[in-house]
């Protein structure tokens, strides 16, 4: 069972550029009074993003937690374009490197032998690097414009970015 997902590095870029949001918030490029606020609210609006599909958009790396494992095969249930590790505490609560080979189109690990314990831990590389959907960016542009906006409000969802990002919600981003 997923117990947790920690996100181990931040992505080397966004999916939005910093002229991108400024084009959607229709602020003239010459004004860079609020450059750092707005680059600030991109990565904000990515992981608004994230959190309703709940997947990560931009390539990062990440451990993923499990409570138990007794299987010669796993299925993540968590997107992986790469794994490189899996860790585990055996029965008697020893730390173990699992040998494994994983097939990045199931999704599954396949473990030399079958591996018993619990505090399972894999790390992985997961989301894109580029050639984000426009949908996609698109709701990214929307949360981002409630947040430049709003500021300090919290009274609505925008059911309009929501819309936009349903499509990628627990499915891969193509």
């Amino acid at each position: 069972m997923l117990r947790q997902v920690i996100r181990l590095t931040q992505p080397a870029s966004e999916p939005i550029t910093l002229s991108e949001a400024k084009d959607s918030l229709r602020i003239p490029s010459g004004q860079t009074i609020d450059d750092d606020y707005i680059t600030a609210l991109i990565s904000a609006a990515r992981e608004q993003a994230e959190q309703f599909i709940d997947r990560p958009i931009c390539q990062a790396d990440f451990v993923i937690v499990y409570n138990f494992i007794n299987a010669s095969r796993f299925i993540l249930r968590y997107p992986a374009s790469s794994v490189a590790s899996v860790t585990y505490r055996d029965l008697e609560y020893a730390e173990q490197v699992a040998a494994f080979t994983y097939d990045a189109q199931l999704n599954e690990l396949f473990f030399d032998e079958i591996i018993a314990g619990d505090s399972v831990k894999i790390t992985i590389t997961s989301g894109q690097t580029s050639g984000y959907p426009e949908s996609l960016k698109r709701g990214i542009l929307m949360i981002l414009g409630d947040l430049y906006t709003g500021r300090t409000s919290a009274e609505f969802i925008n059911k309009a970015a929501q819309m936009m990002l349903m499509p990628f919600k627990n499915r891969p981003i193509l």
